[in-house]
């Protein structure tokens, strides 16, 4: 599975950006309460997905010979994780707040 996300998303500046507009899109949608989500979550997952859309932009750019892409070790587990925690942030149910746990 993670060879495919490889194979689909690295050196494809187009196809990451197209993941963030969508996220972007469902984080517009959110916050005019339609999608019963918290847009803070789909707002870092589309940031994170935004970001490395012009990062790759940016390495295609500047070394399009590059084939051995070391900075992946870091970017992909990164933009995972944000999109993942920003997806459970957004849509996992809110507990129900316990007399006297709120602000004082």
């Amino acid at each position: 599975m993670f060879d495919w996300f490889v194979a689909r998303f690295v050196g494809d500046p187009v196809t990451i950006a197209a993941v963030a507009v969508t996220l972007a899109t469902l984080w517009m949608v959110s916050r005019s309460g339609r999608l019963g989500a918290r847009s803070v979550g789909l707002a870092w997952a589309a940031i994170a997905w935004g970001l490395w859309a012009l990062w790759e932009l940016v390495v295609g750019q500047a070394t399009p010979e590059s084939n051995i892409r070391v900075d992946l070790l870091l970017l992909i587990p990164a933009v995972l994780a944000s999109t993942l925690g920003g997806l459970a942030v957004a849509f996992w149910p809110r507990g129900e707040v316990e007399a006297g746990d709120g602000e004082s």
